[in-house]
């Protein structure tokens, strides 16, 4: 299963004055076929796609603080959660519930602030999830993030994000939503040089759900991730999560689920990555198996292997 081939080609604004830049992330493979935006391009096939996952212009003003302003326009990730779709960002193959049900890319307007060097602020607005300068819902949707690190420390940092609007995520077959709020905080700690973690909450409401006589469906979710450096080639990496889905507007099963996730990156060279997992998802009702099928269970368990080639081509 080839999941994607990357092409990331970037100009960062310089920090220290005014300054402009870009950034294009165009992807292609099953990624992409299972991603693809609003308004998309290129092959249809299930099985392969392609994609911009990021295609913005930035630009640093240096106003209002020391460290200025940073802007950026176009198709982005939006800042939420801790994963990314980019297998060479985050520690394990497989993703999260939290990652799979809310953190999309948009064509989005952001400004990020910056009143202190330990604090960043950023706010920004987007045309709902996954779009590619195509309206989705009846209005923009809106974000705001606060990073904190305290002491201006390089080992510990502290977010917290903020999505709302008619459109920021999707829903389940069936329900139907106002207005949506999705909330996270995150602490991310680095204990010893060998030993790091990434703690991370999380609630959405969609309100006016006639799939509940209008009501509100609400999601929450915890979820922790940790990493230990065995050897310089070598990372142990763990993670725990709880979802819990009240009346399936994201999972489209009302329940609660869980997964424990353990894998190893090994990296022989720094442009070959091996990445074998073992996942155990588990839930408080008859959630996996074969769409279709006429009976489900409660658990799954499951193992994936891949391997990451990264090249840079211009430094």
């Amino acid at each position: 299963l080839l999941n994607g081939r990357w092409l990331i080609v970037e100009r960062p604004p310089d920090t220290k004055t005014w300054s402009w830049g870009f950034r294009s992330d165009f992807y292609g493979g099953s990624d992409a076929a299972l991603l693809r935006p609003l308004n998309n391009f290129g092959p249809q096939d299930k099985h392969m796609g392609t994609d911009f996952r990021q295609l913005f212009i930035s630009a640093h003003m240096p106003v209002l603080s020391a460290k200025g302003v940073d802007l950026q326009l176009g198709r982005q990730n939006m800042p939420l959660g801790y994963e990314t779709l980019m297998a060479p960002y985050r520690p394990l193959y497989s993703q999260t519930y939290f990652w799979i049900n809310f953190q999309v890319t948009a064509t989005a307007a952001v400004a990020t602030l910056h009143p202190a060097n330990s604090l960043d602020l950023l706010g920004g607005a987007l045309i709902g999830y996954n779009t590619v300068f195509e309206m989705r819902g009846r209005a923009p949707d809106y974000v705001a993030r606060a990073t904190y690190r305290p002491g201006n420390s390089t080992r510990t940092t502290f977010l917290g994000s903020v999505i709302a609007g008619p459109k920021p995520a999707s829903i389940a077959a069936g329900h139907t939503d106002s207005w949506q709020t999705i909330a996270e905080v995150e602490a991310r700690q680095t204990w010893t040089p060998r030993f790091s973690q990434v703690m991370q909450a999380s609630s959405s409401w969609a309100s006016k759900d006639q799939a509940i006589q209008g009501g509100t469906s609400a999601t929450h979710g915890a979820s922790s991730i940790a990493t230990f450096r065995l050897d310089k080639r070598f990372d142990l990496n763990a993670r725990g999560e709880w979802f819990y889905d009240a009346h399936g507007v994201h999972t489209g099963v009302a329940g609660q689920f869980g997964e424990t996730t353990l894998g190893l990156s090994v990296m022989p060279a720094r442009w070959i990555t091996f990445r074998p997992e073992v996942r155990g998802d588990f839930s408080g009702q008859p959630s996996f198996g074969p769409v279709g099928a006429a009976n489900h269970s409660r658990n799954q368990l499951s193992a994936a292997f891949d391997v990451i080639f990264k090249f840079s081509a211009i430094r």
